[in-house]
């Protein structure tokens, strides 16, 4: 459980982050970066494994680009399921869960050590 906490709060850093260097997502307040936050690594925990699995064929097919197409579903229902935030388009939620994954790592790296 504290392992969910530190990556939930990882990727609300990120999701902040996204929010100010992003044009395409809106936020209304504070409470749906942290819902979001809670959804997505609950999503990333369990969905995107299955999606991985599910998908593995055409990932081998496009030598892995498949992966950032299964990030952006995540992340499209992470939005989806969450009220007060939304995101433009699934083209830029391809191209933000790319940003929240560097994001995540770096973070990852200067807060865990």
């Amino acid at each position: 459980m504290a392992d969910y906490l530190v990556t939930a709060a990882i990727t609300f850093c990120s999701l902040l982050v996204v929010d100010k260097l992003s044009k395409n997502v809106n936020f209304n307040g504070l409470g749906p970066v942290i819902f979001l936050a809670l959804i997505l690594t609950l999503l990333q925990n369990t969905v995107q494994p299955v999606l991985m699995f599910l998908g593995f064929p055409i990932s081998v097919l496009t030598l892995g680009l498949f992966t950032f197409i299964i990030n952006g579903i995540v992340l499209s229902l992470a939005f989806a399921l969450t009220s007060g935030a939304h995101i433009k388009t699934f083209g830029s939620a391809v191209f933000l869960s790319i940003i929240i994954s560097i994001l995540n790592s770096l973070f990852t790296g200067l807060f865990l050590k």
